[in-house]
Formats: structure tokens, C-alpha cells, sequence
């Protein structure tokens, strides 16, 4: 059985020491490394990609929030704190669970069978959507929201905004869906000659563009900046 590779991002010594005793003491955790910051464990993580993340909130330089934020991270993470009022905060992120500290074993061992299975439903998600997606035409994709699997329709995207380690995917209909996928992973779902990325945080349908007014793309009477960096070639496109 391959073990589930996991991290501690925890500055206070007797707290990750803790984690660390309990990680040693679960068969199928593998520890591959302790940090006391989180840029450490950026820098870490740009070579090594852990299945499970144990991250504190309350870190020096860069708070744990701000590092999911900015972290495209595709393991699962289980947030671990001394205080409780951080947890809604904490399960907007999708995370796995919210361990409070001090964490006894027997709460720390249901956390990780938890995202033992929560990783391998999503490794099953995907070999699923690989399937259904090449059993259909190309006009539909398949996305990732939550614990289902939603099926769209290309034409009926009007534009993607990212959120975090989020999309948010606009329809023609006003429906709106969160979607965790990186941008590697989405360029290669949508056609490249009908979307355009205007900004670091819009993808747009070039067929539903109204206008071009100024520096916004107007799509669904929404207006979307477009980037100086972008705006050369996506003229170009049109």
C-alpha cells in the first residue's frame, strides 16, 4: 500500500513535535518534513508535493490563510489551531478537517483516515472524469465542485475567475460554480481558439463578449478588466 506523504507547518516546537509523534505512530503517514514558517515550506514544495498538509494558522512571516491563498496546493490539508472561531474560515478553503490543539491521538487518527478517504475519492473523481469525458463530445467538460462532478457545457461558459486555489465559473444562464482546478489543468480543458485569459484572474469566452470598452472585456453586462500584459495578443485574437 503506498503511504500518504504528509508536512507540519507549525512554529511552535511542542505543537509540531506532537503532530510528528502522531504522523510516526500511523502506518500509512509518511513525514517528509517539518517547518517552522511557511515560506520554508514553499520553498520546499516547489520540488516535493505532499498528499496531506498540517498547517497552523498563526505562523511568522506568512499566516497559514494567506499561504493557502497563495499556494495552488492539490493535496488535502487539515488545519490545526488553538482556537476554535478559525474553522468556517478554515472549511471555505475545502479543507480536510480542523484539528484544535492540543491534538490527543485519538482525534488525530480519525482526521487522517478522513483525508485518506477524501484522497482517494479524489483520485477516483478524476479517473472518472477522464473516462466520462472522452466517451463525450468535445462540447462538454467535465469539473470537479465539492465532493460531485458537474457536467458543462463549453458554450454555455461565459468566464472563469480565480479565487485562491478556486475558480469561479460564470454561465450564460447566471449559474455560478466553484471549481478547484489549477490553471495548468484548465488550459488544457478548454479550447484554446474560444478562450482567452484577459488578467491573471479571468478566463473569457471569446463568442460571448458584448464589447471591448476601454480596458474591460463587457460579458453579461459584467465588465472585466483586461490586463496591459494580455491585452496585446488578445487583441490580436479578435
Amino acid at each position: 500500500m503506498k503511504k500518504t506523504t504528509c508536512i507540519i507547518i507549525e512554529d511552535e516546537p511542542l505543537s509540531a513535535k506532537n503532530l510528528e509523534e502522531h504522523v510516526n505512530a500511523v502506518p500509512f503517514l509518511e513525514l517528509k518534513g517539518v517547518f517552522a514558517d511557511a515560506v520554508s515550506a514553499m520553498e520546499f514544495m516547489q520540488s516535493t508535493h505532499p498528499d496531506l498538509m498540517f498547517l497552523d494558522i498563526h505562523l511568522p512571516k506568512i499566516k497559514g490563510f494567506d499561504l493557502l491563498r497563495s499556494l495552488n496546493f492539490q493535496g488535502q490539508v487539515v488545519i490545526t489551531s488553538a482556537y476554535q472561531e478559525y474553522a468556517l474560515e478554515g472549511y471555505e478553503f475545502g479543507i480536510a478537517d480542523y484539528l484544535l490543539k492540543p491534538v490527543s491521538f485519538e482525534r488525530f487518527l480519525k482526521c487522517v483516515n478522513k483525508a485518506q478517504e477524501l484522497f482517494a475519492f479524489k483520485i477516483q473523481s478524476r479517473s472518472q472524469e477522464t473516462s466520462i469525458s472522452t466517451s463525450q463530445k468535445d462540447d462538454l467538460i467535465f469539473f470537479k465542485c465539492g465532493t460531485s462532478i458537474h457536467k458543462v457545457d463549453i458554450d454555455d461558459i461565459t468566464y472563469l475567475e480565480k479565487e485562491g486555489n478556486y475558480f469561479n465559473l460564470f454561465t450564460k444562464s447566471g449559474k455560478k460554480l466553484l471549481v478547484r482546478i489549477n490553471f495548468a489543468d484548465l488550459t488544457e480543458k478548454l479550447p484554446p481558439r474560444r478562450f482567452f485569459r484577459i488578467h491573471k484572474s479571468f478566463i473569457v469566452s471569446i463568442r460571448h463578449i458584448e464589447m471591448i470598452e476601454g480596458g474591460y472585456v463587457v460579458i453579461n453586462k459584467e465588465k472585466l478588466p483586461i490586463s496591459v500584459s494580455f491585452r496585446e495578443e488578445f487583441l490580436k485574437l479578435l
